[in-house]
């Protein structure tokens, strides 16, 4: 998912740059370091909105998911596809994106490796593991995402808009509201919970999903009075990671105190 980045993800902020009446930006590639596709950064010619803003897994931190970088994904009229080079679709809403992606495409074919999608749209939406994430964009008001990494020392996690992407080393839910983010983001980050979340694991560093089958966290309500304090406590440490640590890590304990350790 989202290979390669040396042709298809950006650092570059695309507000920062204009070209010409058209809203069109010229944003460098990243630059690759592995092979074998080292020398494959471009210089990327498109439309401003194919850029859309994904958060990779070493910019999650706890209570705090700050993007800084941009993928280039052409998408349908109705948002919901990656288009494929040869969709007429891809020619008539974005034509400038579409000369860069010709081009991506060439060496895509040149570098990629047996087991990559047959195409550049097809690996970029492998699985549909991006089609999913593209089916929330803009279309449901008041949802948050909830991000947390799949592998590591310690579980973090942090919601933001669900117009932000999620890179392959994140997973990603939905929450209804930015209350049940908060709820969500409260346990996850909790420190009691760290040793439960590592005896989770499905190997030495991986969490995948299983958090969620090994702890039975309740679905959040917000008639429930301690779902409520988890969520103030989240909020203000969100805002100060000195404020209401103290305040969550009772109200966690509260709620799962067979799996939370003492303090």
């Amino acid at each position: 998912m989202f290979q390669p980045a040396s042709l298809l993800l950006t650092l570059e902020d695309p507000d920062r740059f204009r070209a010409g009446s058209v809203d069109t930006v010229g944003v460098p590639t990243k630059m690759a370091t592995k092979k074998p596709w080292i020398g494959t950064e471009r210089v990327a010619h498109v439309e401003r909105e194919v850029l859309m803003p994904i958060l990779r897994s070493q910019e999650l931190r706890p209570f705090c998911a700050a993007p800084c970088a941009w993928l280039i994904v052409p998408r349908s009229a109705d948002g919901l596809r990656v288009l494929d080079l040869e969709d007429p679709e891809f020619r008539r809403l974005w034509p400038r994106t579409r000369q860069y992606w010709a081009d991506a495409e060439r060496a895509y074919a040149e570098h990629r490796s047996p087991n990559a999608g047959a195409t550049l749209a097809e690996n970029l939406d492998y699985k549909r593991t991006l089609s999913r994430q593209l089916e929330y964009f803009e279309r449901r008001p008041g949802r948050r995402k909830v991000f947390y990494n799949k592998s590591g020392m310690t579980l973090r996690a942090a919601h933001g808009s669900v117009n932000l992407l999620a890179d392959d080393k994140l997973y990603y839910l939905v929450a209804r509201s930015e209350r049940e983010a908060l709820f969500l983001t409260g346990v996850l980050n909790a420190e009691c919970m760290q040793d439960a979340w590592g005896e989770s694991k499905t190997s030495k560093m991986h969490f995948d999903k299983s958090p969620w089958r090994h702890v039975p966290v309740p679905e959040y309500s917000g008639g429930d009075s301690l779902h409520k304090s988890i969520a103030d406590a989240a909020l203000k440490v969100e805002k100060n990671p000195e404020v209401g640590r103290m305040e969550l890590e009772r109200a966690v304990r509260l709620l799962l105190p067979d799996y939370a350790h003492a303090a």
